[in-house]
């Protein structure tokens, strides 16, 4: 017996996308609308759980948190009115194992349910395609590693200095420093300094927690 799990606040939705799942053989499936519901229903583990994203209390990020580790095997999927696009990395980082719009079709509702349970995952094709343009980005940088000199010179950059001060900071000549900005410039796609560092951000060359630093050193 397969045990599914609906999580929505909406208990009208709930119903429909259960009513929706009922034809599936040998299902055993469960709503929980209320934060108390859904602490009840979590006491047993279930092999897959639709999680809707905004929820009474704790929103469906930090459920999932909690379903995972109590149970590790389960599979979750947001179910979710928001844009899928724009919140499919923030969902996957978090744990979650899909994510689907309540805008789907019945079919593509199902297809994603089989996936899950399969242990794979049904991405739309225009987030798919947008996952491989930013590998091929990653890839193309990686072929063009910044050099040591090159890397302590972005970081330098971060902090808003003058091309005279980084020239000062690494005893060279300003033409010097000229040329490595050019040289990262190529790197990392970008034709001024803004663009360097905020593609140096986007391409993770310096971590985020970097740039925060160098952030409130600056102030």
């Amino acid at each position: 017996m397969t045990r599914l799990l609906i999580v929505d606040d909406h208990k009208s939705v709930g119903l429909g996308t259960k009513e929706m799942l009922s034809s599936f053989p040998a299902f055993s499936i469960h709503l929980a609308c209320k934060e108390q519901e859904i602490q009840e229903a979590l006491r047993v583990e279930f092999d897959l759980i639709l999680m809707d994203m905004h929820l009474p209390g704790k929103n469906g990020l930090e459920w999932i948190s909690i379903v995972k580790k109590r149970f590790p095997k389960t599979k979750i999927i947001m179910f979710t009115g928001l844009d899928v696009e724009s919140h499919f990395n923030i969902c996957v980082q978090n744990g979650a194992d899909g994510l689907i719009s309540k805008s789907c079709t019945e079919e593509q509702i199902r297809t994603a349910v089989k996936a899950a349970l399969h242990n794979q995952a049904v991405i739309p094709i225009e987030i798919l395609k947008n996952v491989e343009l930013k590998l091929n980005d990653r890839q193309s940088v990686e072929d063009k590693t910044l050099t040591n000199r090159e890397y302590d010179i972005l970081v330098e950059m971060m902090k808003e200095k003058t091309n005279l001060e980084l020239a000062e900071t690494f005893f060279l000549s300003q033409r010097s420093i000229e040329r490595e900005l050019t040289s990262i410039y190529k790197k990392v796609g970008a034709s001024t300094r803004r663009q360097a560092m905020e593609r140096a951000v986007e391409l993770r060359i310096v971590p985020e927690i970097l740039v925060r630093s160098l952030s409130r050193q600056s102030v």
